[in-house]
């Protein structure tokens, strides 16, 4: 189902696992998608620092458009998370660099086309995804997702399932 799964107990576990992987040794931009609260940011730091690359997190682009959107917009309908990330400025990031770890959620939908031949897409969970009825939304849920950039976020993983285009899914169930 996976290029490459990966179960790891710590981060150095996952690194060395990942040191094995050609597409992941090679690669020049590291994109870590994933879930909010999976460690995205934690662990793109990390792998940033131990390979010596720069790192961007797509909420530095987004939180300012999304404090706006949700002081202006409270009680009202609210675009999506990808709708409040600022392309520009997150490009702007992105363009000089000949290498960099990039992650945040919905990284499919911001970055459709690969940007470099050699770039390898992680998807991180802390949790084994292991059937496609764990993108189900929960039964008569009544949460409007046009009200919550969250819930948008669960439903670009249901329809985009970015886990199957990933060349890794790594698993963490470690907190360290």
């Amino acid at each position: 189902m996976y290029k490459n799964y990966i179960l790891a107990q710590s981060s150095d576990d996952a690194l060395q696992q990942m040191a094995r992987l050609s597409v992941f040794t090679t690669a020049k931009f590291i994109f870590i998608d994933g879930l909010p609260s999976q460690g995205k940011s934690f662990f793109g730091r990390i792998l940033s620092d131990l390979l010596s690359l720069q790192y961007v997190d797509t909420d530095d682009s987004s939180k300012r458009l999304l404090e706006q959107y949700v002081t202006r917009t409270l009680g009202k309908e609210r675009p999506s998370y990808v709708d409040c990330i600022d392309r520009e400025h997150l490009l702007s990031k992105i363009s000089p660099l000949s290498s960099a770890v990039i992650a945040g959620s919905c990284l499919n939908l911001l970055f459709p086309q690969p940007i470099n031949r050699n770039e390898c897409r992680i998807y991180l969970s802390k949790a084994p995804i292991l059937f496609e009825s764990a993108w189900t939304l929960p039964p008569n849920d009544h949460i409007d997702y046009r009200k919550n950039p969250n819930r948008s976020i669960l439903l670009y993983h249901k329809q985009n399932l970015p886990h199957r285009k990933a060349d890794i899914m790594l698993i963490r169930p470690f907190t360290d």
